[in-house]
C-alpha cells in the first residue's frame, strides 16, 4: 500500500506544488532527491511501525487471548 500511495503521490505533489510555484518570484525546483529521501522515509518508517506491531503480537500469549474472549 506504501508503494501505491508513492505512485500516486508523488506525480499529484509534483504537479500541485509547481502550480503553486509558478507564482512566486524566487522559484525553486523539486528535486529527484528530495522525491527519493521523501519516498525512502516514508518506507522506512511504515516498515518500523508495522514491524513494531507484528513482533508485538508475535509475543503475546494466545491463551489470555482466548480466555478473553
Amino acid at each position: 500500500m506504501l508503494f501505491i500511495a508513492i505512485i500516486i503521490g508523488i506525480p499529484t505533489a509534483y504537479f500541485l506544488n509547481s502550480l503553486w510555484l509558478n507564482n512566486l518570484a524566487y522559484r525553486t525546483e523539486i528535486g529527484v532527491g528530495s522525491i527519493l529521501l521523501g519516498s525512502a522515509s516514508l518506507l522506512v518508517l511504515g516498515m518500523l511501525i508495522v514491524g513494531s506491531r507484528a513482533l508485538k503480537l508475535a509475543f503475546v500469549n494466545p491463551v489470555s487471548s482466548l480466555r478473553n474472549e
